[in-house]
């Protein structure tokens, strides 16, 4: 995962992407969980920090798709004209015999830009 994007202030968004392993095979995670962090801060954002997926749903066969919240797209400072936030997905599988699994994680990292301020002309 590595594309980067821009969404605006108070829009929503839409992340997706396949889960594959290192010989590019997709695969359907035993866990998957998205945690949204401000890049510079590492502030959690609108509390979500290794918020559950369900993997038979969100994830099958490797594939993910999911909208971000108008929530997700605060700006953790408000001076600020824009911010870079993170999607992190981090995700086990093997979680057979022996039961220990193996993990894995990815990021993407978008732009959140301050909404335009329109200023109607004097008359």
């Amino acid at each position: 995962m590595a594309t980067s994007t821009k969404i605006e202030v108070s829009k929503s968004g839409w992340v997706s992407g396949t889960i594959v392993d290192r010989d590019g095979t997709a695969f359907q995670p035993t866990t998957l969980t998205l945690t949204i962090y401000e890049k510079v801060t590492k502030t959690i954002i609108n509390s979500r920090n290794a918020s559950a997926l369900v993997p038979a749903t969100d994830a099958p066969v490797g594939v993910i798709g999911f909208r971000l919240l108008k929530a997700d797209q605060a700006l953790m400072t408000a001076t600020n004209e824009f911010e870079e936030h993170v999607v992190r997905l981090d995700f086990t599988w093997n979680t057979g015999v022996p039961a220990t699994a193996d993990a894995a994680f990815g990021e993407c990292i978008y732009t959140v830009e301050k909404a335009p301020t329109y200023v109607t002309p004097a008359p």
